[in-house]
């Protein structure tokens, strides 16, 4: 049956055939990005961190456990607005801080925060459509042999109702269909618990959602993504949050797996009565290309053998992620020039993302 509500438009002709479970898409993703990145992606100071990245995350960040009560007054101080984060999804834990005469560090402290960033101050044009929350544009990148493909359309989300966040689950939110180039293709809304309903306007603000409306900065986005996807090698799918400065575009955080997925194939479903496997698939089959296999040798090349200090921590950190995503599939290193499969092991491969130009995987 169709998961939309009988009379409701998209409800008729449903096709069940085109829709993709959440459980079948993480399954799925799993052969894409090994599961150990989660741990990577959700400590949010790796992002400060990594060469290539923290360029483009164009602002500093500060651990409260690992920093001082008057490091992170001075921090606040200078920054005037700061934003503190926990360590986890869908926005849990975001504080806006300022000061006001409170105890900023106790109060930091108090909440929990493992993360703080100055506040990122958006576009004037995004200003507009919604300025109580830092309206944020999410971008599916995914990685293989021919280079960086953006997947699914690219979308704006946007905060309603009061919220501080993009993504507020208790209270109007907004997902809005973009091209490539920031032409507005449709705009969606969702009541808390309803579903998501095609709109023209923003409830609290008015800005109309204009069909062909163009939005600026999306193809600087889009090309940042396309640039940040190179510098996380361990993983081929990744769905990018990236926010329109003055200065250009900013990368907000990236996530191993995208909640978007259910999001748009609920929104297709509304709108054409399909879901959106046909679309899925292709994005994991592009990911998969030039993988190949044998049955008795993983070779791994040069570039990424050897663990010690002469390494660049990159190339170190992807060596030993290699190493313990082939072990819990069965696979030991034996020297310097090639890998041995256990005998007796069945294995089912979810670590086909390592495989590039370098590094050839034969399971």
């Amino acid at each position: 049956a169709c998961s939309q509500p009988a009379g409701h438009p998209g409800s008729e002709g449903c096709a069940p055939e085109t829709r993709i479970s959440m459980e079948e898409y993480l399954d799925r993703a799993m052969d894409l990005n090994d599961m150990s990145m989660k741990t990577f992606l959700m400590d949010k100071i790796n992002m400060f961190l990594r060469p290539g990245l923290r360029e483009l995350m164009r602002r500093p960040a500060l651990v409260p456990a690992a920093s001082s009560d008057e490091e992170i007054r001075q921090f606040l101080q200078t920054w005037g607005k700061i934003v503190g984060k926990r360590n986890s999804s869908a926005g849990e834990g975001f504080r806006i801080y300022t000061g006001n005469g409170t105890d900023p560090a106790g109060q930091i402290r108090s909440d929990g925060a493992d993360i703080l960033e100055p506040y990122i101050r958006q576009h004037g044009a995004y200003q507009a459509i919604y300025p109580d929350s830092l309206n944020t544009v999410r971008i599916h990148t995914v990685r293989s042999g021919s280079g960086v493909r953006i997947f699914l359309p690219v979308v704006l989300s946007v905060g309603g109702g009061g919220a501080v966040t993009d993504i507020s689950a208790s209270s109007v939110r907004y997902r809005v269909l973009l091209s490539e180039d920031g032409s507005i293709i449709q705009a969606y809304q969702q009541e808390p618990g309803g579903p998501w309903q095609a709109v023209d306007r923003h409830r609290d603000t008015g800005y109309l959602f204009r069909r062909g409306r163009k939005l600026p900065g999306i193809s600087a986005c889009v090309e940042c993504c396309r640039k940040e996807a190179l510098f996380i090698p361990e993983m081929r799918y990744i769905g990018w949050d990236v926010a329109v400065t003055d200065k250009g575009p900013v990368i907000v955080e990236a996530n191993n797996i995208s909640a978007f997925i259910y999001s748009l194939q609920q929104i297709k479903e509304y709108a054409a009565g399909t879901g959106i496997r046909a679309e899925t698939e292709e994005l994991l089959a592009f990911g998969m290309e030039g993988v190949r296999y044998d049955t008795e040798t993983v070779f791994v090349s040069e570039p990424f053998v050897g663990v010690g200090s002469s390494l660049p921590d990159a190339k170190r950190l992807y060596l030993i992620l290699l190493q313990s995503a082939l072990h819990r599939h069965g696979v030991e290193f034996f020297d310097r020039k090639f890998i041995t499969p256990r005998p007796a092991v069945k294995k089912h491969c979810s670590i086909r993302y390592l495989e590039e130009e370098n590094l050839i995987l034969l399971l």
